[in-house]
This record gives C-alpha cells, structure tokens and sequence, in this order.
C-alpha cells in the first residue's frame, strides 16, 4: 500500500473499542475497524457537526455522532483501505479552528490528560531567565570545582 505522507505535528486524540484517532492541529483522522463487509455497502455522512459511518447490509451498523468541535464539510473525506480480509474506514476530518480537541465526539468523557505530542517536531517553550541562570550556574559550578 502507498504510504501516507507524514504530517509533522501529529498529536494523540483517543481510542475506543470502536475507533481511534490522531489529530494535528488542523485536521483529525479516525480510523475505525469494519468487520467484513460486502464491498461498496461502507457510507459515510460528514456534516459540520457530526459523522455518521454505517456498513454492512440495511439497516447495518452505524458509528459515529455529534463532534465535539466544527469541522469543513467541503475538505472532509472518507475512504476504505483493505489489507487482504481486513478493512478499515478512514475518516479524515478537516479542523473549521485549528485546534487541539481534547475529545472526538461530543458524547465522549473529557480525558485526565490534554493531547500529547506524537512527533517531536513542535518548538519548545523558550526557557525562563531563571531556568538558564540554573543551568549556566551548574556548568560554570563544575568548571570551578576542578579535579
């Protein structure tokens, strides 16, 4: 399979029995695992404020609901990869605010940590004054003890 290009920035979201997904600051992915289904049975809505995945033969199974931010309809896909027997939808969603989201759907719990960093391509906060006075005094301390 063609690799995906890799976005810099990447960020945790969540995980579920039902899905996972990865954010940056300006678009968020969901991937969500389908059983196997009949091909071209997979739809997918993408609103503004909400998704909604169904599969398999009517009424199927449906996934998704309200989001917990806005996103742009316009600049929001969907498609399904298929790796032998296994298959897995992926929603990619487009931020109207680029943001973190703390949570996918509106619905879900609000987790104990924010968004960790996936990449280490994000700046570091600049040091404060006295952080680098700290550390030259503990280099310049080591340069004066002498053997």
């Amino acid at each position: 399979p063609p690799e995906m290009l890799h976005v810099p920035g990447q960020y945790s979201g969540g995980e579920t029995k039902e899905y996972t997904w990865t954010q940056t600051k300006s678009e968020l992915e969901v991937r969500i695992p389908l059983p196997d289904v009949p091909e071209g049975s997979v739809k997918c809505d993408i609103l503004p404020r909400s998704f909604m995945l169904t599969f398999g033969n009517t009424p199927g199974v449906a996934l998704g609901g309200e989001l917990s931010a806005v996103v742009v309809m316009d600049d929001s896909v969907w498609s399904v990869e298929r790796d032998g027997v296994k298959a897995v939808a992926i929603i990619s969603l487009r931020k109207a605010i680029p943001e973190l989201w703390t949570r996918l759907l509106a619905t879900d719990a609000e987790p104990e940590a924010a968004p960790q960093l996936l990449d280490g391509l994000e700046r570091k906060k600049p040091m404060s004054r006295q952080e680098l006075l700290r550390q030259a005094k503990e280099r310049a301390k080591g340069m004066l003890d002498g053997p």
